[in-house]
């Protein structure tokens, strides 16, 4: 029973059996992707364009979301889910009203604030070994549709059946996506349902070894999420206590969220749906600089489709000198000093839904308007080869419907923000790039045998799947998603049913305390990359092959991962976009795949891993994960989650 909620309404919430061991935190490490980045898309090859800003936009100066931070070690705050009628911007001077699930910061630290709810949500600042309090209010209209599949856009409620449709779309949780805690009741616990009119108290520890960064946090209730991410209830988590902090004293720090909102949503992400980007709620906002200032920016991407995989840089515009950028951290951990080159700044930078970036940006020494865009990277299908056309009749998509290049198109839309230079006579503050990183603490040492063999006989293969009708993406029959095994590829997610990993001739590998796993996580799917994302542990990526080669929107991406790996400092991540598969001459599906190493510490218990394209997750493409303590029987191939 539990007994850390309030429920008011006669339907409790379901709250899985945990099992926590208080410890050491596994943190997720990083990588400068540099000038490789430019090989994916060339900021001066007119690539990325955007119209120029209007005088209105340029006084549109960057809103960010109130900071609360622990005091004398805690972080006590009340957090209400509400219905509000809420200003979504379409331009940088339009907005419309729309009917919106969002946060509202209640109370912080013996404060009463009574915010009004806002999009993104309130910023939360801790050091690691504070404690986190956060009474979540469940103030949604009842709805009545927890248990029944709903219409929604692009959906049909004869193909999708419980547990994959969208339900329950005012019934929700917190997950608190990049954290290393508990996955108990009072931690990051993705099982628990909190109803309209029900209250829940999250109580947990910042480890010391968790990864300090900049993190996010968003509901997770599966059925819901999706459309209360995309409607806005989504924040940064920021922990503070890297090496980068002390090298960032003295600059001013900015939180880039970005966020495409949105009243309805699409579960099968045909792209119909897709809202103007917001940075903050804004559009087109403006960074002030002073010249030759340095400044760190935390960019978080919020948003849930493919229509967010983003490669992000400064717009080339002749005769002007762009801001200069490194990225410096990657969900939410610093790079090893290795992967540091001042040499090299980046152009551009790869974000799949779910990735953070930190990056230290200088101004250029004149004064002047800067662009920075997202350009969503294309998706290469028609055009590349017969065994390609092949492959998408053979999974029933429609060549002519798909993007007929990998080459980056970019619309006014792209435009993220401006950067005003402006030389007031005020002391520009920091004007230098830190010479070199700080090297990483203990814990993100590298897990032995992180390069071990990837014999698929040997170690997990992971199997992302999907398939699409003829003609494109249809509300008679929608594109299906699963993740499942090699012997069992079509599984869908079911909360009552652990995923127990196995080799590719089924033989099943329990997860164990305090133990160590490679898995291959292999991607089938036919036109997506789509986001892999698992929660409590992150993991460090050992291998991306993608058959696709530079075809592939992310191989800049794919090449600095394994650059950073073969040279011995292979990277920490909690989201990678799978790379694309290919057929060979005989029409066989030679799927992209990651081989990825991850440490089972400090916590047995459930959670689970995930598209993060949160409409695939709803559609099925989630697993249930069980970490045992030694000498528990496992639950098998698939055995039964416990609940109590």
């Amino acid at each position: 029973m539990n007994t850390h909620s309030v429920s008011d309404p006669p339907t409790p919430p379901r709250v899985p059996s945990r099992r926590a061991a208080a410890g050491r935190a596994l943190a997720a490490g990083a990588l400068m992707l540099g000038a490789a980045c430019a090989t994916a898309a060339s900021s001066t090859d007119g690539s990325l364009r955007s119209a120029a800003p209007s005088a209105q936009s340029v006084r549109n100066q960057l809103w960010e979301p109130r900071r609360v931070a622990s005091v004398n070690g805690v972080l006590d705050v009340e957090l209400w889910a509400v219905m509000d009628s809420l200003d979504v911007p379409l331009t940088d001077s339009t907005s419309s009203k729309q009917y919106l699930r969002a946060y509202q910061l209640y109370a912080a630290n013996g404060d009463t604030l009574n915010d009004p709810p806002r999009f993104p949500g309130p910023t939360f600042v801790v050091n690691r070994g504070d404690s986190v309090r956060i009474l979540l209010r469940n103030k949604l209209p009842p709805d009545g549709s927890e248990n029944q599949c709903m219409n929604y856009p692009a959906a049909n409620a004869g193909l999708d059946t419980m547990q994959g449709c969208f339900h329950g779309p005012n019934w929700t949780n917190i997950h608190y996506h990049g954290f290393h805690v508990t996955p108990d009741s009072v931690g990051d616990d993705v099982l628990l349902l909190i109803g309209p009119g029900q209250s829940h108290q999250y109580a947990f520890g910042i480890p010391d070894n968790q990864s300090p960064g900049t993190h996010w946090y968003h509901p997770h209730k599966h059925g819901s999420v999706a459309i209360q991410v995309s409607n806005g209830m989504s924040g940064a988590f920021i922990v503070q206590g890297s090496g980068i902090d002390s090298l960032s004293a003295g600059m001013r720090e900015h939180l880039i969220a970005v966020q495409k909102i949105d009243s309805a949503v699409s579960l099968q992400d045909a792209g119909a749906l897709n809202p103007v980007n917001t940075i903050n709620g804004q559009i087109t906002p403006v960074i002030v600089m002073r010249p030759n200032e340095v400044q760190r920016w935390r960019v978080v991407n919020e948003n849930i489709t493919r229509t967010a995989n983003f490669q992000i840089g400064f717009i080339n515009e002749a005769g002007k000198n762009e801001p200069t950028m490194y990225d410096i951290a990657r969900d939410g951990v610093s790079y090893a000093p290795a992967n540091y080159n001042l040499g090299s700044p980046d152009t551009l930078m790869l974000m799949a839904p779910g990735n953070r970036l930190d990056v230290w940006v200088k101004a250029p020494p004149e004064p002047g308007i800067y662009h920075l865009a997202a350009a969503t990277v294309a998706l290469p299908a028609r055009g590349f080869s017969r065994q390609q056309d092949e492959m998408a009749r053979a999974q029933r998509i429609d060549p002519g419907a798909l993007t007929a290049s990998p080459t980056v198109t970019s619309t006014p839309k792209d435009t993220l923000f401006y950067v005003q230079v402006v030389d007031d006579g005020t002391p520009p503050g920091v004007t230098s790039f830190p010479a070199s990183l700080p090297p990483l603490p203990p814990f993100l040492a590298n897990l032995p045998g992180v390069l071990d063999s990837f014999d698929p006989d040997t170690v997990p293969l992971i199997v992302f799947k999907d398939s699409v009708p003829p003609s494109g993406r249809s509300v008679a029959n929608p594109s299906q998603f699963w993740l499942g095994t090699a012997t069992h590829p079509n599984m869908r997610f079911n909360d009552t049913i652990v995923y127990v990993p196995q080799t590719a001739s089924g033989t099943p590998k329990p997860m164990v305390l305090g133990g160590r796993q490679t898995w291959i996580v292999a991607n089938y799917g036919t036109t997506t990359n789509h986001p892999f994302h698992i929660h409590i542990n992150p993991f460090q990526v050992a291998r991306v092959v993608f058959p696709r080669g530079a075809r592939d929107p992310n191989a800049a991406l794919y090449e600095a991962l394994n650059n950073a790996a073969s040279a011995g400092f292979p990277i920490w991540l909690d989201v990678l976009a799978l790379p694309l598969p290919q057929a060979d001459s005989t029409g066989r599906v030679q799927p992209g795949y990651i081989v990825i190493r991850q440490e089972y510490a400090d916590f047995s218990g459930q959670y689970v891993m995930h598209c993060h394209i949160l409409g695939h997750e709803e559609r099925g493409m989630m697993q249930l994960l069980q970490v045992n303590r030694p000498g528990d029987p496992s639950p098998g191939a698939a055995g039964h989650a416990h609940h109590h």
